[in-house]
C-alpha cells in the first residue's frame, strides 16, 4: 500500500481537471502540509483530496482559474469640469 502522500500524488495523476498540467511531488507535499495544518479532525487525519486541490490552487498561480476581464466600464462617474 503507497504511503498517504504518494496516494495523493497519484489522485492528481488521475483527476481530469489536472490532464494538461499535474502538479509536481514537491507541490503536492506543499499542499499537503497546509492542508494538514488547516484540518480541525486531529492532528494526524489525511487530507482529501479536494483539500489539496484547494491548497495547491492557492499556492501555485498556474493551478488557478484564469481571471474572467469584463468589458464594462470600471466606473461610470461623470467627470469633473476644471
Amino acid at each position: 500500500m503507497p504511503e498517504p502522500l504518494e496516494a495523493a500524488y497519484a489522485e492528481f495523476e488521475r483527476d481530469p481537471a489536472f490532464a494538461n498540467k499535474h502538479p509536481t511531488r514537491e507541490q503536492v507535499a506543499r499542499a499537503w502540509a497546509l492542508a494538514r495544518f488547516r484540518k480541525t479532525e486531529g492532528p494526524y487525519k489525511t487530507p482529501a483530496h479536494t483539500e489539496l486541490v484547494s491548497a495547491v490552487k492557492e499556492l501555485f498561480r498556474e493551478f488557478r482559474p484564469p481571471k474572467t476581464v469584463s468589458l464594462e466600464p470600471r466606473s461610470a462617474k461623470p467627470k469633473k469640469p476644471h
